[in-house]
C-alpha cells in the first residue's frame, strides 16, 4: 500500500476446504499477483456454501455471514516474489430447533458462525505457492497464532447489554467496544440461555370455514443467533429464519470505537403452507440468566438477566 493508496486484488478461484482436516496444517486456497512494495492489511473469502456431516449424513449449514473477513496482523511490505497470509478459521456451528412447514413437528437446523485471524507469512517456498498445495504449519507460526488470537481475544468487548420481554415482543442490546488498534469484523451477536418456546400448528380445510390450532408451550434451552444489518439485529431459526435464507453482511467496528446492536420483535419461524401455518416463538423468561457472545474476532462473552 504505498503512498497511502488502497487497492482491491481478487482471486478467481473457487473451491472446497474440508476444515477438518486441516489441524496443524497448511493450504494454499488461492494465488494473486500483488505488487512489490504493497502490504495486505485484510484478507476476504466469499461463502457459497457450507456441508456438515453428522452422524453419517450431510448437513446443510445457513452461514451467519456469507464473507468472511479477517484483518492481516504482523503485516510488512511485500519484497520478494512470494509472500503470504496465513489464515486461522475458529468457527462455531449452533444448533437450532425450527418447526416443520409440511408435519408441525420441531426439527434440527445448523446455523455457521465464522471466526478467525490472520497474519503475514514473508517465507514462502515455490510448493506453498500452488494452489492445493498441503504444508505442515511450522512451531513458529504456531505459536505466533496462538499470541495473536489471546491478543485479539482481548481487544472486543461487550460494555453494557439489556433483555426483555413484554408478552411475545423481545427487546435486546448490545453494545461493544473495540479495545484495539485494528478495525474488527462484527458477524453477528448469539444469545443463550432457557427461553419459553410456543409452537403453533394452524390448518383449515379447502373452503377454509373450519379451521384448527394446537398450541404446545415448553421451557428450552436454545441459542438464538443474530444477524447484524448496520446496527439492527434478525434473529436466525435455520432455514426458517427471518429475513429469508440470506445472511448478514459484517460490521466493521473501527479501533477504539464503539457500537450499539438492537433488536425489537418476536423471535419467530413462521412457514406458510397450504390452507394454513406453522410457527414456534421464542422468548425470554424474566430473571433468568443469559449469555451473549459476539461473533467475530475473539468472541466477547457477557452474562446478563432478563427482566
Amino acid at each position: 500500500m504505498p503512498s497511502g493508496k488502497t487497492e482491491m486484488f481478487t482471486a478467481s478461484f473457487a473451491g472446497t476446504v474440508d476444515l477438518t482436516k486441516l489441524a496443524n496444517l497448511t493450504k494454499t486456497i488461492a494465488s494473486i499477483a500483488v505488487p512489490a512494495g504493497w502490504q495486505v492489511n485484510t484478507v476476504s473469502l466469499d461463502i457459497s456454501g457450507i456441508r456438515m456431516f453428522v452422524n453419517g449424513t450431510f448437513e446443510g449449514v445457513t452461514p451467519l455471514s456469507n464473507t468472511v473477513t479477517l484483518p492481516v496482523s504482523q503485516t510488512f511490505p511485500i519484497n520478494s516474489s512470494l509472500a503470504g497470509s496465513i489464515l486461522d478459521f475458529s468457527p462455531a456451528v449452533e444448533q437450532l430447533q425450527v418447526l416443520n412447514a409440511t408435519n408441525g413437528q420441531v426439527n434440527t437446523a445448523f446455523v455457521f458462525m465464522p471466526g478467525g485471524i490472520a497474519l503475514s507469512e514473508t517465507n514462502l517456498n515455490s510448493t506453498q505457492g500452488t494452489v492445493g498445495n498441503t504444508s505442515n504449519l511450522t512451531t513458529t507460526d504456531s505459536g505466533r497464532l496462538f499470541r495473536l488470537g489471546r491478543f485479539y481475544s482481548r481487544n472486543l468487548s461487550v460494555t453494557t447489554s439489556s433483555l426483555f420481554a413484554n408478552g411475545n415482543v423481545t427487546t435486546f442490546s448490545v453494545t461493544v467496544h473495540n479495545n484495539g488498534s485494528l478495525t474488527l469484523p462484527i458477524y453477528g451477536i448469539s444469545l443463550r440461555g432457557q427461553f419459553n418456546m410456543t409452537a403453533v400448528h394452524y390448518t383449515c380445510t379447502m373452503s377454509g370455514k373450519v379451521c384448527h390450532e394446537k398450541t404446545h408451550s415448553k421451557y428450552s434451552y436454545s441459542t438464538v443467533p443474530f444477524w447484524v444489518n448496520g446496527t439492527a439485529l434478525l434473529p436466525v431459526l435455520g432455514s426458517l429464519g427471518q429475513g429469508g435464507f440470506g445472511s448478514g453482511t459484517p460490521y466493521m467496528l473501527g479501533p477504539n470505537k464503539t457500537a450499539t446492536f438492537t433488536f425489537t420483535g418476536v423471535i419467530q419461524a413462521l412457514k406458510q403452507a397450504h390452507h394454513g401455518y406453522n410457527h414456534i416463538v421464542l422468548t425470554p423468561i424474566s430473571g433468568n440468566p443469559y449469555r451473549v457472545a459476539v461473533v467475530g474476532i475473539g468472541r466477547a462473552r457477557f452474562n446478563i438477566l432478563a427482566t
